[in-house]
């Protein structure tokens, strides 16, 4: 049995996995109470990770936002703004490629890192391929490759993995359809949404930094309990992936928005988005710089964490020196009377056993008191 999302003017079938998405119709009465009742998240549910692949294309129509899996719909006076492929089958590509006229990247492709081959025009569209971070079914962050091909008529992106960022962009376009107004407008909207949430990161591994600052210099961790420094240090690395995968992105999007700036007639970009480019790339810079300060602290951290540690056992280590020193003095008395000649007064003695015992004791108190003087312990 299939489920479905309810959204002004279609409703939205989810079918089995590895059936394609349909749109069927329905009453718009219905929707809009179903879309009143569903918080906006639900209207785009997270990925389930099933590997699925999915084509999406986007409209507008009667000033809503509508989706459908049929790209070559003849009867349509317009065609999508936005075509969104997701992990798409060679057959889903190869559609599309029939439909639009243009050379699909393959994921081989997109993954080449020469900037030849992430970012070119073919004809009057512009390709350019960026790294986004997203959360996969790992623990630590992963990246992915999107391509954006954009030209005059319609703005394509092809990806292998969920980036939040294109979630949150689609909860946008539900919200506001005037963002589809043009591909133009939906591809600086979508650019936007991604430097926003590559700024979010970025915060996120500020607070991180400065929870386990508190935590090292503050609280303090034991040499003795191993899981405390271990986990200090984990923390430090999963934090210095995440912004290691910040700055992958970062340098990407950074060469994307150059391009596009230069081919900025080619895509249709107005004077306003012209200079939203320009916005785009200072905080893109300015990310950057975060990151180098986060980066900067984590390495200070780290090495803050191993000093730490390596500071408490250096005095683990004192403490058994010192103790060794101690009893020096009463192991060499005790070696001297521990010696079986037959001349020795003092094996003869009454007191000899209690002589000997006092005098370990004293010798052993003179070199503590050595010490504490000193301030060695």
């Amino acid at each position: 049995m299939k489920s479905s999302l309810f959204l002004p003017g279609f409703v939205l079938a989810m079918p089995a996995e590895g059936k394609n998405v349909t749109v069927e119709p329905a009453k718009t009465r219905r929707a809009s109470a179903v879309a009143a009742v569903l918080p906006l998240p639900l209207l785009w549910p997270q990925p389930t990770g099933t590997g699925a692949a999915m084509l999406t294309a986007y409209r507008i129509e009667d000033g809503l936002t509508t989706t459908s899996s049929l790209i070559a719909e003849t009867a349509e006076a317009r065609g999508p703004f936005w075509i969104d492929l997701c992990d798409p089958s060679a057959e889903e590509r190869h559609l599309v490629e029939k439909v639009t006229g243009l050379d699909i990247p393959t994921r081989e492709e997109m993954v080449e890192i020469e900037s030849s081959s992430r970012v070119y025009q073919d004809g009057n569209t512009l390709f350019m391929t960026a790294t986004l971070p997203y959360a996969g079914s790992k623990s630590t962050p992963e990246a992915t490759a999107v391509t954006f091909a954009i030209n005059a008529d319609q703005l394509i992106t092809v990806r292998h993995g969920e980036p939040l960022s294109i979630e949150l962009f689609r909860q946008r376009l539900v919200k506001d359809p005037a963002i589809g107004a043009s591909p133009a407008q939906a591809l600086m909207t979508l650019l936007d949404v991604i430097v926003d949430r590559l700024a979010d990161l970025v915060e996120l591994a500020a607070g991180e930094v400065d929870t386990m600052s508190t935590t090292i210099f503050h609280q303090g961790i034991s040499a003795r309990k191993s899981g405390d420094y271990k986990n200090a240090i984990k923390k430090v690395g999963s934090t210095g992936m995440m912004i290691a995968k910040v700055h992958e992105s970062n340098a990407t999007l950074t060469r994307l928005v150059y391009f596009l700036s230069q081919c900025a007639a080619v895509a249709g970009l107005s004077k306003e988005q012209r200079s939203q480019l320009k916005g785009l790339g200072r905080d893109l810079r300015s990310i950057r710089e975060h990151g180098a300060a986060i980066d900067n602290k984590l390495n200070f951290l780290l090495d803050a964490t191993v000093g730490l540690v390596n500071l408490e056992q250096n005095q683990i280590i004192k403490i058994f020196s010192v103790v060794a020193v101690v009893f020096m003095p009463p192991t060499l008395i005790a070696s001297v009377y521990g010696m079986n000649f037959s001349d020795m007064p003092e094996l003869r003695w009454a007191l000899g056993y209690e002589f000997s015992v006092v005098l370990m004791l004293a010798s052993a108190l003179v070199t503590w008191g050595f010490f504490r003087i000193k301030k060695l312990l």
